[in-house]
């Protein structure tokens, strides 16, 4: 007498993994349009055809793939947590994927969130509000070289926190580790009319020092970044036009679309601090065309 086929186990066998996901059961794969996880199951005694075929899959769990009875395709088109379930001689085994992705806001107003890093203390204006801000500097400039007369510099900044809100809901629980939180730059600044070295004319890393990111998921599922461009000083002038994008990667792999931004901002020597930064902008969904000459000349030779 022949032995009855039972189920012996479910795994995910292409194009999800367990690395950086708790729960034997948990699989976790990126969304991706045109892409699909498969599930293959495995049967006793002989993990044949003719076993696979009396497979009874639940209700939700994929669609089967031509050919191979054992497997299940689940679509990773959609943000979403799927169970995938079967059943055969009295055994049942399921797998739940989680398809990730994450949504960004760039918070520009407002106070730092509580779970996103401090700023550090003292700085730019010294308090946690979000978006463009001026400060006094530590720092004078020469205002008037005959008679030796220095003015204090003001300072400007762009205070932003990046927030990223990961799904499906519930994914904290599962996936807390492997996210990163990235940043690129794109900018044009001059130096007393004279192209600063700080000038990226392409895409440039510009992803912050871990101490400004908070990468473990907090109870809604978020991670954070913070940033805080400020502004320089030449002996007359200064500018400064920045394009940012940001995105979230999970695993090495691009998690999101990308989070835009810019900060533009000019200062100008001058015994009255109230005039001297001329411009501080900081946008969010969006970058700006960035200007191909200084706004300032260069000084005129004595």
């Amino acid at each position: 007498m022949s032995t009855p086929a039972k189920l012996v186990k479910l795994t995910v066998v292409e194009n999800a993994t367990q690395a950086n996901v708790t729960g034997d059961k948990n699989w976790a794969a990126v969304k991706n349009s045109s892409a699909h996880a498969i599930v293959e199951a495995k049967t006793a005694p002989n993990n044949n055809e003719a076993e696979w075929k009396q497979i009874r899959w639940s209700e939700g769990s994929g669609s089967p793939v031509p050919g191979k009875p054992n497997q299940r395709k689940v679509s990773l088109a959609a943000s979403k947590k799927y169970h995938v379930e079967a059943s055969l001689g009295g055994v049942k085994d399921h797998v739940d994927l989680w398809v990730l992705w994450a949504v960004i806001e760039i918070k520009k107003s407002g106070l730092r969130p509580p779970n996103a890093a401090p700023f550090d203390p003292g700085s730019r204006d010294a308090t946690d509000k979000l978006g463009a801000v001026t400060f006094k500097s530590p720092m004078s400039s020469l205002i008037d070289e005959k008679e030796g007369t220095f003015v204090d510099n003001m300072g400007a900044s762009a205070k932003v926190a990046p927030v990223a809100t990961l799904s499906p809901k519930g994914v904290h629980k599962v996936v807390a580790s492997g996210w990163a939180f990235k940043r690129e730059v794109f900018s044009h600044n001059w130096i007393d009319g004279h192209v600063a070295d700080s000038t990226n004319k392409v895409w440039t890393s510009d992803t912050s020092n871990p101490r400004y990111l908070r990468l473990t998921p907090d109870s809604e599922g978020k991670i954070y970044d913070l940033d805080a461009p400020d502004i320089r000083w030449g002996e007359k002038s200064y500018e400064t036009y920045n394009n940012f994008r940001q995105w979230i990667e999970w695993n090495g792999e691009k998690c999101s679309d990308y989070g835009l931004w810019y900060w533009q901002a000019r200062w100008k020597v001058d015994r009255n601090t109230r005039k001297q930064i001329t411009l501080n902008d900081v946008g969010v969904g969006k970058n700006i065309v960035l200007p191909n000459k200084p706004h300032f000349p260069p000084p005129k030779s004595p």
